[in-house]
C-alpha cells in the first residue's frame, strides 16, 4: 500500500477535482450495490498471493491517494471479495488507513510547499485547523467503532456500511452537481 501511496500522491496534482470526486463516487456506490446487494454470490475462488497480493495492495495505496482517503473502504471490499469476514476485513482496513493516510498527508504538505495564495494556517496543502480539529475525534471515535463493530452482527455490520457509502456517494455527487 506504501507503494501505491506514492504512486498516486506523484499522480495527485495532474488529475482534476471534478473527475477523480465523479470516480469516487461511482466506485461508492458499486461498492454499496456489491456489499448491500451482492455480496455472497461473488467471491474469488483463489487467495491472494505473491505479486497480485502486492499489485493489489498497491493499486488500494494509489487509489486512497487520488481520493483523500485512507483507502478503507476499497481495502474492505477487496478483502471481503477474497473470503475474509467483514470484521477482520474493518479492523484491517483501518490499520492500513495509517500508512495511506501518513504518505497522502506527507504528499500533501510537500505538494503544496510552495503554493501561492493559501492562507498562513496551512501546510502545504494540509489545513492545520481542521486537522487539529479532526484528530481527537478520530482517536475517540475509531476505538468506540471497533467496540461497536464487535457488537453488531455481520448482517447489521453490512447493512450499515452500505448506507454510509450510499450516504458519502449522494453527498460528492450533490457537491459535484453544484460545481
Amino acid at each position: 500500500m506504501l507503494v501505491g501511496a506514492l504512486v498516486g500522491n506523484v499522480l495527485l496534482p495532474y488529475c482534476s477535482t471534478e473527475i477523480l470526486t465523479a470516480v469516487f463516487a461511482v466506485y461508492l456506490v458499486a461498492v454499496a450495490i456489491y456489499e448491500g446487494f451482492v455480496k455472497g454470490h461473488v467471491t474469488a475462488k483463489v487467495p491472494l498471493l505473491g505479486a497480485v497480493k502486492v499489485a493489489v495492495a498497491s493499486a488500494i495505496g494509489c487509489v486512497a491517494a487520488l481520493t483523500g482517503t485512507a483507502g478503507g473502504t476499497v481495502a474492505t471490499l477487496v478483502l471481503q471479495m477474497f473470503g475474509v469476514r467483514i470484521e477482520t476485513a474493518i479492523a484491517t482496513s483501518s490499520a492500513t488507513g495509517l500508512v495511506t493516510g501518513t504518505i497522502g498527508t506527507i504528499g500533501a504538505i510537500l505538494a503544496g510547499w510552495h503554493a501561492q495564495g493559501l492562507p498562513s494556517y496551512r501546510l502545504g496543502y494540509v489545513d492545520l485547523i481542521i486537522f487539529v480539529a479532526m484528530l481527537p475525534a478520530v482517536m475517540i471515535a475509531a476505538p468506540i467503532g471497533v467496540r461497536t463493530g464487535q457488537l453488531l452482527s455481520e448482517a447489521w455490520l453490512r447493512r450499515a456500511f452500505t448506507v454510509m457509502l450510499f450516504i458519502i456517494a449522494a453527498d460528492l455527487i450533490a457537491k459535484l452537481a453544484h460545481w
